[in-house]
């Protein structure tokens, strides 16, 4: 049982880590014109299919919806900000 909850933790961390790398790098390219997933993948060095599998499984987003989510969030601090200039 001891064993089982070790593997479990090691995975919710193993995800935690992933998602939090994943977040950093759409935040890191989020001023290139034009961004596309598949840019995002490679970074990542996975596929697109894997990509988009992950980031639903842990955001309920497609990693297009995320991408958008998160130009929108930035969008709303710069004009909060007034950073926009």
């Amino acid at each position: 049982m001891g064993e089982a909850s070790e593997q479990e933790e090691a995975l919710a961390t193993y995800d935690a880590v992933w998602l939090a790398t994943y977040k950093g790098l759409v935040e890191e390219m989020l001023d290139q014109t034009g961004l596309k997933i598949d840019q995002i993948a490679e970074r990542m060095n996975i596929t697109e299919r894997t990509l988009r599998n992950k980031v639903s499984a842990y955001t309920g987003l497609s990693p297009a919806e995320y991408l958008m989510k998160a130009r929108l969030t930035r969008a709303l601090y710069l004009l909060e900000s007034r950073r926009y200039e």
